[in-house]
């Protein structure tokens, strides 16, 4: 409590310290995605019996985002950014049965010592975080979208016998707060699956403070005093006694740094980034003691004439799960990319495996994947796209199926 009020104290004084000179300007942009794609699962892992029971689909999803920025007369900034779903139905980011429609919302001081961010925003940790999906094309290769037409729940359409046991919840590169799923399954193995939710835990709300850019290097850190709040939270007493979700942390630190420069035509970019938390205390209703979080990360990457490759490992010593099983986790990318006029394309591998521990002891849960992507510039903020992902899971049992397949999307993005 302490902290908060002190982080509090701090940017109201850095506000009232500034003497306005014009009012704050707002500039409205945004994206709209629109795109179509097929997965080409195992058999035993097609939908049967379900309402969405064909391998093509279509989706889009449409942002707004509203940048207010303003200065004050001593040189200090300020401002806010929202961060609108303005999609017809869907639950990608938010939840549309309450009525949310906003996935990012908070306010900003600037001055010479840094700048301060305090709302429902990303964490510090993955805004600086360098590997092999952060300068991928098209919907972001081996960290797009891919895993939306993916079976990765961890059952097959099979026979009891026939369902995979133990699976893999690490599909995507970077920390767990940014790309683990906010509600994970669990399954009859006591194992968690990857169900269509994923990054509202990312922008829970938090405090966040980066430090200026200086000779190419800087630090940037966040504070979530609650991973499962987000935006106008309320009535938080009467959710105190609520089983604790494995996936939700408190008094979560994440950060790192970065560093940026260019040397004769030589852009290098490198993090190290890592995250620290604290599981919810969820005694009053379970008995099962939980693993609190502990990560970290570090990536590289190098361009030249419109080349770039890179790279990252990732270690998962905690992730949520049961003390018991004795788990973790830890993943690897690599990527390269050449852009060429209004084309781009790139090449991105992604490895992960989870350590069951105790579980299952000796099935080590592993996924990997393979992501082609080129977009082109057809006209400004006019972009469209194509992506094909190889991917493949496996929990090193003869008893359970295993799946993989082949993912391509097609589309278009509008950038305005």
């Amino acid at each position: 409590m302490k902290k908060i009020l002190l982080a509090t104290t701090a940017l109201s004084v850095l506000i009232s310290a500034s003497a306005l000179a014009d009012g704050p300007t707002v500039t409205i942009g945004g994206t709209s995605n629109a795109q179509v794609g097929y997965g080409a699962n195992n058999k035993a892992f097609r939908p049967i019996d379900s309402t969405y029971s064909q391998s093509v689909h279509t989706r889009d999803e449409t942002k707004i985002d509203f940048k207010i920025d303003g200065k004050g007369d001593n040189g200090l900034g300020y401002g806010a950014f929202v961060e609108l779903q303005a999609d017809t139905s869907g639950s990608d980011s938010y939840d549309s049965s309450n009525g949310a429609n906003a996935n990012r919302s908070f306010i900003y001081v600037d001055a010479g010592l840094g700048r301060i961010e305090l709302g429902s925003n990303g964490e510090a940790a993955d805004a600086m975080r360098v590997d092999g999906s952060t300068f991928a094309r098209a919907t972001g290769g081996i960290g797009g979208d891919w895993w939306r037409y993916a079976n990765l729940t961890g059952k097959a359409n099979a026979t009891s016998a026939g369902q995979r046991g133990a699976y893999n919840p690490y599909v995507l590169p970077g920390l767990p707060s940014a790309v683990f799923p906010s509600d994970i399954t669990t399954g009859s193995d006591g194992f968690p699956g990857l169900t269509s939710t994923y990054k509202d835990r990312e922008t829970a709300n938090k405090i966040s403070y980066y430090t200026p850019r200086i000779e190419g290097f800087q630090a940037g850190v966040s504070y979530t005093p609650d991973q499962s709040e987000k935006g106008n939270q309320s009535n938080w007493a009467s959710n105190e006694n609520v089983t604790g979700n494995p996936a939700s942390f408190q008094n979560v630190w994440d950060g790192g740094l970065s560093y940026q420069n260019e040397f004769s035509g030589v852009g290098v970019k490198a993090s190290a980034t890592g995250e620290l938390g604290t599981q919810k205390d969820n005694t009053n209703n379970s008995s099962t003691t939980n693993d609190d979080l502990k990560a970290y990360a570090l990536g590289l990457a190098g361009s030249y004439a419109g080349a770039t490759l890179g790279g990252s490992y990732g270690k998962v010593e905690e992730f949520g799960q049961s003390a018991a099983l004795n788990s973790d986790a830890r993943y690897w990318t690599a990527g390269a990319a050449y852009e060429t006029g209004p084309v781009g394309l790139s090449l991105g591998y992604f490895n992960s495996k989870v350590n069951n521990g105790s579980h299952n002891a000796g099935q080590d849960s592993s996924l990997q994947d393979w992501s082609f992507g080129t977009d082109y510039k057809l006209a400004p903020g006019l972009v469209p796209y194509a992506e094909v992902t190889w991917f493949d899971t496996n929990d090193h049992s003869a008893a359970t199926k295993d799946n993989s397949g082949t993912i391509l999307l097609v589309g278009t993005q509008v950038n305005f």
